[in-house]
């Protein structure tokens, strides 16, 4: 099915970007508890690492909402500084916790697709809790077939962020001497590392992170649906057995029963048969089997490169294991080359 995508960045959005910012960008993963970076670089092979880096944060810096947040995150701060200096760095692509994005579909008259943009300010208020003058957001016009601009409209996917989170970030950044170019959830950056472009099968991605696992659902290469619940990955890979790994089933299981019994076309009865993996925790061993058997979904470890270069004839420096942790950080740094 062909898939038509209208694609607007964050920050563009809000703070328009000279095109000569566009070169030479890395992707910068603000997660809670840890901060990544990823730097690609064009050779025969494709586009392979040139600088990654981590830095596990002792005191996690909560979501930053408003500029008052930013006195309690001094070691995010000088953690940012850090990176800059040690690697040289100018300009980022930064993502934001999943938290604060909000997500949904919705359709549009047909005659809005020539002003889809004033269309969508008015679907806003329908679907987020905050004023649309206070939000920016990005959006996918969804094609399928000549059915994507029917007789009853078009169906679109839109992601938003309150301005106040951009410009909290943005002050964070510019005071370690950060420029950035561009914001997105992680959710759209695991997107673009975890599934292969121009893939159209519908995936769940689960994203183990320090402090918190997301999920989210993407089809058509397109984030659809996110949740972030706030379940420690240690407590889990330490006991399969105990009980956060029994609600982390559970609210998978309730995810794809949601996603499914919820699809806009009734007559698709194409169920999500597979599970992509990501994050520090997910090469624990048993987890894959935990989760397959618990799911009765083929579950597997992202393969971080595969929107960059063919391990078939190119191999990094980092290993398999820990290139899970970069797959945020490495969605955002293919987005500039696309």
């Amino acid at each position: 099915m062909p898939i038509v995508k209208v694609k607007s960045n964050f920050l563009s959005n809000y703070f328009p970007t000279p095109k000569f910012l566009t070169f030479d960008v890395a992707g910068l993963d603000i997660s809670h508890g840890a901060v990544r970076v990823m730097k690609l670089e064009s050779n025969n092979f494709g586009f392979v690492p040139h600088i990654y880096d981590e830095i596990i944060l002792d005191a996690p810096c909560a979501l930053l909402e408003q500029e008052s947040d930013l006195h309690n995150c001094e070691e995010l701060r000088n953690s940012l500084k850090k990176l800059k200096e040690t690697y040289k760095l100018e300009y980022v692509s930064v993502s934001i916790p999943e938290l604060k994005t909000y997500i949904f579909k919705t359709k549009l008259p047909k005659e809005a697709l020539k002003t889809i943009d004033q269309a969508i300010l008015f679907k806003l208020e329908e679907n987020v809790p905050i004023p649309p003058k206070d939000v920016v957001f990005q959006y996918s016009v969804l094609s399928i077939d000549k059915d994507s601009v029917s007789d009853d409209g078009i169906n679109v996917v839109v992601s938003a962020l309150p301005k106040s989170v951009i410009s909290t970030y943005t002050k964070l950044l510019l005071e370690a001497g950060l420029h950035p170019v561009s914001f997105e959830s992680e959710s759209h950056s695991l997107a673009r590392t975890l599934v292969r472009k121009g893939d159209n099968s519908s995936y769940i991605l689960v994203n183990f992170g320090i402090s918190t696992i997301n999920l989210s659902i993407v089809e058509r290469s397109i984030v659809q649906y996110t949740s972030s619940l706030p379940i420690n990955s240690s407590e889990i890979v330490q006991d399969l057995n105990g009980p956060q790994a029994k609600v982390l089933k559970e609210q998978i299981n309730k995810l794809l029963i949601y996603w499914f019994t919820n699809k806009n076309d009734p007559d698709d009865d194409k169920k999500i048969e597979m599970a992509i993996l990501s994050g520090s925790f997910s090469t624990t061993p048993g987890l894959v089997e935990f989760l397959s058997k618990g799911l009765k979904l083929s579950v597997v470890l992202g393969n971080v490169w595969q929107n960059a270069f063919s391990i078939d004839n190119y191999v990094p420096s980092i290993t398999f294991e820990k290139s899970l942790d970069y797959a945020t950080a490495t969605g955002l740094a293919l987005l500039d080359k696309e």
